[in-house]
């Protein structure tokens, strides 16, 4: 009996769906093709103009990551060093060693987590005049838990973890980076998420 009324909702779903076409838009120097889902009762005029406006504002995006690569390259390079000496200030033993340790030995000084993640945070929001304002939502989330005093302890390191990650990033990448890519390593990649390029 249940598969029977099963089937009878799936039919009612399949008569009353509209017909879709599903239509590929020519990649963008190296991306994936985009799909563009199109009703088949749009006239062949209508279906072109809808593929057309969708190729221009993926070409049109582009553009405008490209820019904002260009300018966080420059300022990466520019900044290398200051990030060198705060990685390596974050690496040290009563930095992120110690606050991993106080979180495991269930100490309160395990709240020094959220000082140096926004120490990191101020130092990589000056690279891009947007900050993070654009940057990917589970960023945004992670770090609003975690510079939140009234948060598991657990959440504070995350957030630190995070930063540290996106530091570390930065500081790879101010090498090995010199112009805007089409094929991103997986680090590069990050980072332009945490920046709206991406």
């Amino acid at each position: 009996m249940a598969a029977r009324k099963r089937k009878d909702i799936t039919m009612q779903m399949v008569s009353t769906s509209v017909p879709m076409a599903q239509v590929a838009v020519l990649p963008v120097s190296g991306e994936q093709p985009k799909k563009v889902f199109t009703s088949i009762e749009l006239s062949p005029a209508e279906r072109a103009e809808r593929i057309r406006k969708a190729h221009a504002d993926a070409l049109k995006q582009k553009r405008r990551n490209d820019r904002g690569q260009r300018v966080l390259i420059k300022n990466l390079r520019k900044r290398r060093k200051e990030l060198e000496k705060l990685l390596e200030y974050v690496n040290s033993h009563w930095e992120y060693e110690d606050i991993v340790y106080r979180l495991y030995h269930g100490s309160y000084k395990t709240v020094w987590a959220m000082a140096l993640t926004e120490k990191i945070l101020k130092e990589l929001k000056g690279l891009y005049r947007y900050g993070f304002k654009n940057c990917c939502s589970e960023f945004k989330l992670i770090m609003e838990q975690g510079l939140d005093k009234k948060k598991d302890p657990r959440k504070w390191i995350e957030a630190m973890f995070h930063a540290r990650y996106a530091l570390e990033m930065a500081v790879k990448y101010s090498k090995e980076v010199k112009k805007p890519l089409q094929l991103l390593p997986p680090g590069y990649a990050s980072l332009l998420y945490l920046y709206g390029l991406r």
